[in-house]
């Protein structure tokens, strides 16, 4: 099994899998958002290595976040997905071979999901706008962007995601 932490929660993907925290490797760290100027990446990407769906995880915690933080987070997130996915063709080549390994392994699924865990306080005080609308909107308009490459992108809070993707996602208490 694998275990990763990622802000306040740990996710454990069952036997089989390899995962990785993509923003965390050397290779996306050192090599390619320096070369690629400010290139981000989502959370985590996964596989399970008898399957033909990749699965790429982006985390966010929003439960004490203000509207504007939530909304210009919000905006990345697309990019993060398409950043990713250069990230992993260009480690395809990585002078590390466990990289390498992963990202070739990776990039042979013919299947690629979009996720993104995220987390809501809806009893916090928000004068802007209420926060289940906003929740709703960004919702609709983050799978709208994300449908070119994954037509049904799962976002919703740990429950909803530990629902449909093979993973345990826990709170770090």
């Amino acid at each position: 099994m694998t275990r990763l932490q990622e802000k306040n929660f740990t996710y454990d993907f069952p036997p089989g899998w390899a995962a990785e925290k993509w923003d965390d490797t050397e290779f996306h760290r050192k090599r390619f958002s320096n070369s690629m100027g400010s290139s981000k990446s989502v959370d985590l990407v996964a596989f399970d290595n008898g399957a033909d769906h990749l699965w790429l995880i982006e985390c966010k915690d929003f439960r004490l976040a203000d509207n504007l933080t939530i909304l210009r987070r919000c905006e990345e997130i697309p990019q993060k997905f398409k950043d990713t996915l250069a990230s992993l063709v260009c480690a395809r080549n990585a002078p590390d071979e466990p990289t390498k390994s992963f990202s070739r392994s990776a990039l042979k699924k013919t299947r690629l999901r979009c996720v993104v865990h995220w987390e809501f306080d809806f009893h916090h005080d928000r004068r802007l706008f209420p926060v289940k609308t906003m929740v709703a909107d960004i919702q609709t308009k983050l799978k709208q962007q994300l449908q070119v490459a994954d037509p049904s992108s799962l976002i919703g809070n740990q429950r909803q995601i530990s629902a449909v993707v093979p993973l345990t996602i826990q709170e770090i208490p």
